[in-house]
C-alpha cells in the first residue's frame, strides 16, 4: 500500500503542469506582489506597493503607500493596471527567475540604517519573499542583478512616481524615474 501511494504521489509529480520555477504557474494563474523598501532602517518610513492582479487575468489593481517616519510625510494611491501594462512585470519575474533566488541577499557584514528591499509574491497560497539589504556592499552582484531588474518592472508599473520616492536600488534607475515622471 505505501508502495502504490509513493508511485502515485511520483506520477502526479512527473506530470505536473508547472516546471520548477514556476513559469506555468506565474503565466496561468493571478499573482500578488508585495515590494516595500525601508530606505533608513525604521527612522524614515517605509515605501510599499501592492500589485493584486484580477483573477481574470484582465489587469491588475495597484496600491502605492508611504508611512511616516522622523522626516517622511505619509500619503498614498492606487490605480488599475491593463493586462498590457500588467505583461512586462510577469514576464521579468519569470525571466529573472524570482523564485530561484536566495531568501537574503546582502553583504558578510551589516551596517545599520542601510537601505532594506522586499519583494514578496504569491501565486495561489505559495508566497515566496527575498529581501536585498544594503544594495551597495551585496557580495553575489548577479542575485543583486536580478533582484533590481524585478523591482523596477514593479516601480515603472507606478501610474506616478511620486516626488520624494527613493531611487531604486542603483543609479543607474534614475533613468526610469525620469521616464515615469516625464508627462
Amino acid at each position: 500500500m505505501k508502495t502504490a501511494i509513493i508511485i502515485c504521489i511520483s506520477i502526479l509529480i512527473l506530470f505536473s503542469p508547472f516546471d520548477s520555477n514556476g513559469k506555468n504557474e506565474v503565466e496561468e494563474s493571478a499573482i500578488t506582489i508585495n515590494a516595500r523598501l525601508y530606505p533608513s532602517g525604521s527612522f524614515d518610513g517605509s515605501w510599499e506597493v501592492i500589485i493584486q492582479e484580477f483573477p481574470d487575468l484582465s489587469g491588475a489593481e495597484i496600491k502605492f503607500t508611504r508611512a511616516e517616519g522622523l522626516t517622511a510625510v505619509s500619503f498614498s494611491g492606487s490605480a488599475i493596471l491593463y493586462k498590457e501594462e500588467f505583461q512586462p512585470l510577469k514576464s521579468g519575474i519569470i525571466d529573472q527567475a524570482f523564485f530561484e533566488l536566495p531568501e537574503n541577499i546582502s553583504p558578510e557584514f551589516y551596517a545599520f540604517h542601510m537601505p532594506d528591499y522586499r519583494l514578496e509574491i504569491c501565486r495561489g497560497k505559495k508566497c515566496y519573499k527575498v529581501s536585498l539589504y544594503d544594495p551597495e556592499n551585496t557580495i553575489n552582484k548577479q542575485e543583486h542583478k536580478r533582484f533590481k531588474a524585478i523591482w523596477d518592472l514593479v516601480m515603472k508599473s507606478l501610474p506616478k512616481w511620486p516626488s520624494d520616492w527613493p531611487l531604486v536600488v542603483e543609479n543607474d534607475s534614475k533613468k526610469v524615474i525620469d521616464r515615469i515622471n516625464k508627462p
